[in-house]
């Protein structure tokens, strides 16, 4: 819409670079009317577009392959490229409050909040000298307490005090903020072994599991 305005109202024809991290497909949306179409249309007037790993432009692709020609997916193809998310401080070395676990991500079904919540509820069966942390949702479980925070100061603060955050996404992750937010601060993430985080944080990272070994690498962490 910006290209159609200011080419057809001005004397000018813009180069344009985008970038997106969101896309809503079938593996994070729960509902029908969505806006790929108009990221599709956009992306095809671009110079470039970013993306934040190989994993999301293939996703992005294959999706595509369902509505578009071959034609249009090879434009896509050179299109869409990889630009990686670096972080602006990494800092290992620092005080942190022992066995604690943050999930510092939205209680959505593409985040495996639910599947997370099953997970602590198995381990406190046989331990309870652990405590989750959640910064954006409410978890009703002797083990569990939300924070509420006012700025990003103070989240990334208390982000820094965690012994491990997790991630648990199931469908869909394009390498979350949360993930970055926690790894900037030096707290160690335990990740499923699918999805961009192989990609991400590289095959040989040794806190990528396997989802029956979840609990397992927790307690090792522990």
């Amino acid at each position: 819409q910006l290209k159609n305005l200011l080419v057809n109202d001005t004397n000018i024809d813009p180069k344009i670079v985008g970038y997106c991290h969101w896309y809503e497909v079938d593996e994070n949306t729960n509902y029908s009317e969505r806006m790929l179409l108009h990221n599709y249309n956009g992306m095809l007037r671009m110079e470039e577009c970013g993306v934040n790993s190989v994993w999301l432009k293939e996703l992005v692709l294959s999706k595509a392959c369902d509505i578009f020609s071959g034609q249009i997916i090879h434009k896509l193809d050179k299109i869409i490229q990889p630009h990686y998310l670096g972080i602006d401080d990494v800092s290992p070395d620092h005080d942190y409050e022992p066995k604690t676990i943050l999930f510092n991500h939205r209680d959505n079904d593409y985040t495996g909040y639910s599947w997370f919540v099953e997970q602590m509820d198995e381990l406190y069966k046989t331990r309870q000298d652990f405590k989750v942390f959640t910064t954006l949702t409410n978890l009703d479980r002797p083990y569990a307490e939300r924070v509420k925070l006012s700025s990003r100061k103070e989240y990334l603060n208390f982000v820094r005090k965690m012994h491990m955050g997790v991630g648990c996404f199931k469908t869909y992750s394009a390498w979350s903020i949360s993930t970055t937010d926690g790894l900037s601060q030096g707290v160690p993430y335990v990740l499923p072994n699918k999805l961009c985080y192989p990609e991400m944080v590289g095959k040989d990272y040794p806190l990528l599991y396997e989802e029956k070994y979840f609990l397992t690498t927790i307690e090792h962490m522990l």
